[in-house]
């Protein structure tokens, strides 16, 4: 009699694994240890503080696009030349295509090291694409509710004009699109190179404000887009860090940590 080898019971791959450990941690229930509140003071500070400002740019809205409409000189020019840097598909469709590759690698071939840092960029990419894309589409059901005419009609109708729960171009000029982008994409950037921050924010201000001179949209659109975006981004990361999936927080620290550990 000829026995029969027992059958092997196959393992999830490491990177699949992973996953899943991480999704276990998204939906799962959160231990007393790790929840902590997504609100703190320096967030509602910086919320108070975003609405603020953009309630006193509103205030000289029309004086500036007005001078901006009338007015091409090499500022304004150099500045719109670069406005298309807050196109979100400049960084959704790089993030999916290497999120995708690195999928199809067979993560068990490595060390374990290198797989945990496959870990960290899968989840980074992951958190990347979340958080310009999800900003974006809430930011664009925000411009179908408020409808706000763009400057292109400032002469028709002035620069308050609003036709809410409207679509099309021309009434979709608060927030911005592209300053959610630049907001969101600043977030991440500033988790990732806290040390960088000081060139990170402004450099991204800059790719906001292009859309003014790009007579695309009015100031207080801009800095409603970006605060959107950018503190969207970082409460998605530390409800991440919340769950122990690819962020930590240390202390009491506004801005998460990466996770370098499974």
């Amino acid at each position: 009699m000829i026995d029969t080898p027992p059958t092997k019971i196959m393992k999830p791959t490491a990177k699949f694994s992973s996953l899943r450990r991480d999704f276990n941690r998204l939906f799962g229930r959160p231990s007393v240890s790790n929840s902590i509140n997504l609100w703190n003071k320096s967030l509602l500070l910086a919320a108070i503080g975003s609405v603020m400002l953009a309630l006193l740019t509103a205030v000289f809205d029309e004086t500036i696009m007005r001078y901006v409409l009338t007015h091409n000189n090499n500022l304004l020019s150099f500045m719109a030349s670069f406005t298309n840097v807050g196109l979100s598909q400049w960084y959704l469709v790089p993030a999916a295509i290497i999120f995708v590759f690195l999928l199809t690698l067979n993560w068990s071939q490595v060390s374990p090291h290198a797989r945990v840092s496959l870990a960290l960029l899968t989840g980074q990419l992951a958190f990347l694409f979340c958080a310009i894309a999800l900003s974006g589409i809430l930011a664009n059901i925000l411009k179908i509710v408020i409808g706000r005419s763009r400057p292109k009609l400032i002469e028709l109708c002035g620069a308050w004009h609003f036709e809410p729960f409207t679509t099309g171009y021309l009434n979709a000029s608060l927030p911005s699109g592209h300053a959610t982008t630049m907001g969101a994409l600043a977030a991440v950037l500033i988790i990732w190179f806290p040390k960088l921050r000081l060139l990170i924010f402004p450099a991204c201000i800059f790719g906001a404000v292009t859309r003014v001179a790009a007579q695309a949209h009015y100031p207080s659109d801009v800095v409603s887009g970006f605060a959107f975006g950018f503190i969207y981004s970082l409460l998605l990361a530390r409800w991440l860090a919340s769950k122990e999936v690819i962020f930590q927080h240390k202390f009491s620290n506004t801005i998460p940590s990466l996770r370098w550990r499974g």
